[in-house]
Formats: structure tokens, C-alpha cells, sequence
């Protein structure tokens, strides 16, 4: 567990931080929540990773803060657009809810000119994630990247959906993000893929 985690609490991690930043490796501040929970533990995560960008800002030691969706939304609700089904009234007012606490963390970045990485997930939901970081990016990040969305290159068509995404952000005026990942998710997606009888999203091989 230390080896991943520097502390349980922001000032906790910061003696870590600064050990690490002494030796010439910066960290990155990211208070991991994610998966399903209710509206006051989505408050609760918003309210955190607002402080976790505030810590961010003017300190060396943190290049980047980060966060993942799934802690600040119901992936239900992710999933349903992704796979273009209907949404329902609460639906609607969730994913809302969902918008507007990734807007203010958005702005808080951009005010406070901390770069924010924002994590990949699921791929049954992760379509309706992209969306709402792009539409973040577009406004956001017309001088300088400050929004960052997350590339996971395990996946089949990654480089196709980055180039088509360039060239989208080229068109409107805005600057391009990405952190690389290179496996996360690998043994759930091909599990469901199979389960559920559809292609396996991951790559065929690590020379893919």
C-alpha cells in the first residue's frame, strides 16, 4: 500500500510529496474515490478534490492534480449514454449534477492554473465521460492545457479516436491533453466481453 499511497489525508502526503520532490520526481494529488455511491458521497468527493487542486496550486511538488468520474456521478447513468439509451427525469438531473461538479472543478483548475488529469474508465461507460471532458477542454484550455483526458492505449482504436479528437480541438481553437495509459482495466473488459458475448475491447497482444 505505501508504495502507491503517501498519505490519507492531504497533509499527510505532503511529507511524502516533498521527499519525492526532493529527489527530483514529482507526484501527482489525487484523491482515488470512484465506483458507485450516492449524491452526499458525490458532494463529499467534490468537495475534497477542490481541495486537493487548491493544495496543487503554486506547489512544485504537485505538477498535476487528478479524479475520476465515477466519484462524482452514478456510472448508471454514464452507461446509459454511452449505449445511447433513454434517460429519465432523475437520470437527467443526475448527470446535470454530475456536469456542473466537473465544470467547477474545471474552472477551480484553470483559475488556480493547475493541470488536471482526469482518469479513464469503464468502457461501457466511458463515452459519455469523453464527452463531458472535451466539452471542459473546449473551454478551458484555449491558451494553455490545463484539462487533460486520459488515453487508454490497451484499448483497440485508441490512436484512430486521438487523432479524430485532435483535429476536433484544432478546428474550435483549443489545446490537446492526454495522459497515456498503458493498462488498467485489462482483465475486467475482456471478462465482460466474454461474459457478455461482444469483441474484447483490449488490445490482442503487448506489440499491439
Amino acid at each position: 500500500f505505501h508504495q502507491f499511497c503517501g498519505g490519507e489525508t492531504i497533509d499527510e502526503s505532503y511529507a511524502s510529496a516533498k521527499q519525492l520532490y526532493d529527489n527530483g520526481i514529482g507526484g501527482i494529488l489525487d484523491y482515488s474515490v470512484e465506483g458507485d455511491g450516492n449524491n452526499d458521497d458525490f458532494v463529499h468527493a467534490f468537495k475534497e478534490l477542490s481541495r486537493v487542486i487548491e493544495e496543487a496550486a503554486n506547489k512544485p511538488e504537485y505538477p498535476f492534480a487528478v479524479f475520476k468520474c465515477s466519484g462524482l456521478g452514478k456510472t448508471s447513468v454514464f452507461q446509459k449514454i454511452t449505449e445511447n439509451e433513454e434517460l429519465n427525469e432523475k437520470d437527467k438531473i443526475d448527470f446535470d449534477h454530475f456536469k456542473e461538479r466537473v465544470r467547477a472543478l474545471c474552472k477551480l483548475a484553470f483559475d488556480q492554473k493547475v493541470k488536471l488529469l482526469i482518469d479513464a474508465e469503464e468502457t461501457w461507460f466511458q463515452i459519455a465521460l469523453d464527452n463531458v471532458v472535451y466539452e471542459n477542454m473546449n473551454e478551458f484550455t484555449k491558451s494553455e492545457a490545463i484539462v487533460f483526458n486520459t488515453i487508454q492505449l490497451y484499448r483497440k482504436g485508441r490512436i484512430e479516436e486521438m487523432t479524430k479528437q485532435i483535429a476536433i480541438a484544432r478546428e474550435k481553437g483549443y489545446k490537446m491533453g492526454y495522459k497515456l495509459v498503458r493498462g488498467a482495466y485489462m482483465e475486467k473488459e475482456a471478462e465482460r466481453a466474454e461474459d457478455k458475448g461482444y469483441a474484447n475491447p483490449i488490445q490482442d497482444s503487448k506489440l499491439d
